[in-house]
């Protein structure tokens, strides 16, 4: 978790002649992480869930790359957290896929299944 936020730190902290990006407080969900464009974002719920569980994933623009940015929890409880760095769009998408794939399978030996309800 440490090194996630260092990396975020370095990613978020770069400068250019136009933007500043800065990073959010560590209690911030994952789409405050850091400024930046989101170009994609999906919802997953488990409907068979009794906390109703969900999953929030985005793929945020930032200079040098792109970050998959997850969240994840249930009805009141704190979200966690992942991001994972990936220099190109292919590879954030591909990361992205992964994940959905994961999540969604309905042959997986998984306790629960989500559904994607948004993206």
């Amino acid at each position: 978790m440490k090194r996630d936020r260092k990396l975020l730190q370095a990613l978020c902290d770069y400068q250019d002649q136009t933007e500043t990006y800065q990073v959010a407080s560590a209690q911030s969900e994952a789409d405050s992480i850091c400024q930046g464009r989101v170009l994609q974002e999906v919802r997953l719920e488990a409907p068979d869930s009794a906390l109703r569980a969900w999953y929030t994933i985005k793929i945020i623009e930032i200079p040098g790359g792109h970050l998959v940015a997850k969240s994840s929890g249930a009805t009141g409880r704190k979200p966690d957290t992942e991001t994972w760095f990936r220099p190109t769009l292919e590879e954030a998408e591909k990361k992205l896929s992964r994940i959905i794939q994961e999540k969604t399978d309905p042959n997986s030996k998984r306790k629960r299944h989500y559904v994607l309800t948004k993206g």
